[in-house]
């Protein structure tokens, strides 16, 4: 009697989790919804019920309207076209506990530094790295490495031109 018992506990348990299995859930959305974020935002506070009121508001920080727009910049390099070509690369390491927070760190400064050259941060196992720039030429490149050099002496055996696919423009 007891182990018919657990053999039916058993089988709902199997049958309950397969149900939780197919149940529809809602997908995290995908990138072009993420785009779309700034348009819903202005879009939503402006709406007001029959008496004037405002339905809700909603108070959005600037960094995340800027983490917006960094994500377009991104999205959009992805789509665009490739080729071989140079980029200055500026940081590398594989220690496991400071390479992602360092990585980060370096790419705020090259971004503040720099602000018109495309900035990278990646990682490729077991290395973070950070690359700037979309050069078609090694000298192009090396006139960036002089640059960085000149504002961070302290990066001097860091930074170089590296081969790698860059954006086509």
């Amino acid at each position: 009697m007891t182990r018919k018992f657990f053999l039916l506990i058993g089988l709902m348990l199997c049958v309950s989790t397969l149900w939780a299995q197919t149940v529809e859930t809602t997908s995290v959305p995908d990138s072009a919804a993420l785009l779309a974020t700034p348009e819903i935002i202005s879009e939503m506070s402006g709406r007001v019920d029959a008496s004037g009121q405002p339905l809700f508001s909603i108070s959005v920080d600037k960094r995340v309207y800027r983490l917006i727009n960094q994500e377009k910049h991104r999205s959009g390099a992805r789509r665009a076209a490739t080729m071989r070509g140079f980029r200055v690369q500026v940081f590398s390491s594989n220690n496991q506990r400071t390479a992602k927070p360092e990585a980060i760190q370096m790419e705020s400064k090259m971004l503040n530094a720099f602000p018109n050259i495309s900035t990278y941060r990646f990682f490729q196992a077991p290395f973070w790295k950070v690359r700037m720039g979309d050069f078609r030429t090694k000298d192009e490149a090396e006139a960036l490495c002089v640059s960085i050099i000149k504002a961070f002496p302290q990066l001097r055996g860091d930074v170089y031109a590296v081969p790698d696919d860059i954006t086509a423009q």
